[in-house]
C-alpha cells in the first residue's frame, strides 16, 4: 500500500482523479505531469495501534466517494432524467478501470453514492462513517471507542449502546478462544 497517492489535484479527467486510489506512484506521477496536476500522498498508518484493515485506506476511500458523488450530481444536473443506472455507466466509463476496481470492492458505496435519493445528510452521515474508520485506522480511537462513536453517530440510546457492547465483548470472546485453541 506504501505506493498509493490519494489524490490528483487540479485534473480535469475523471480517469486520472478516479485512479489515484490505485495506481502505482510512479504511473501516477506520469499521468500527473503530462496533466499538469499534483500528487498527494496518503500517510500510511503508523501509530501506535493503528490497523488497516483489506482494501484500500479509508481515507482514499473517502476521496472516491466525494469524487463518485460529485460527478452524479453533475451527470443529474446537466441531464436531470437520466437513471441511476445510465448516471453509474457514464461515471465507470468516464472513470475507467480504477472506478470498475473499486466498485468491485465497495460497491455498495458506489451504488448509495450515485443513487438519486440519497443526498446531503445521509451522504455526510456515511463520509463520517469513513472518517471514523479512517481514524481508527491512523491508531487514534480504539475499536471500543470506534463502536461507540459509530453508535452515537445513528442515535444508538445508552441501553441499547450497552448491550452492543456486552454482545461485541462476547463475539471478542468466543474469537479469542477459538484463535487459543
Amino acid at each position: 500500500m506504501a505506493d498509493i497517492p490519494l489524490s490528483v489535484d487540479k485534473s480535469k479527467n475523471d480517469s486520472i482523479q478516479m485512479s489515484a486510489a490505485f495506481a502505482k506512484k510512479h504511473e501516477m506521477k506520469q499521468k500527473a505531469k503530462e496533466e499538469g496536476a499534483t500528487i498527494i500522498e496518503v500517510p500510511l498508518p503508523d501509530a501506535p495501534g493503528a490497523t488497516r484493515h483489506g482494501g484500500i485506506p479509508a481515507e482514499a476511500v473517502g476521496q472516491m466517494a466525494s469524487i463518485i458523488a460529485e460527478r452524479a450530481d453533475d451527470i443529474r444536473k446537466a441531464n436531470p432524467k437520466l437513471t441511476d443506472e445510465v448516471v453509474r455507466t457514464m461515471i465507470v466509463v468516464h472513470g475507467g478501470d480504477n472506478v470498475e476496481k473499486f466498485i468491485k470492492k465497495y460497491p455498495a458505496i458506489f451504488h448509495t453514492f450515485t443513487a438519486r435519493e440519497t443526498k446531503g445528510e445521509e451522504r455526510g452521515r456515511m463520509m463520517q462513517v469513513i472518517k471514523l474508520k479512517m481514524q481508527l485506522e491512523k491508531g487514534n480511537i480504539t475499536p471500543d471507542e470506534s463502536h461507540c462513536l459509530l453508535a452515537d453517530l445513528f442515535g444508538v440510546n445508552a441501553q441499547q449502546r450497552q448491550e452492543l457492547r456486552k454482545s461485541l465483548q462476547e463475539i471478542n470472546a468466543k474469537n479469542n478462544n477459538k484463535d487459543n485453541k
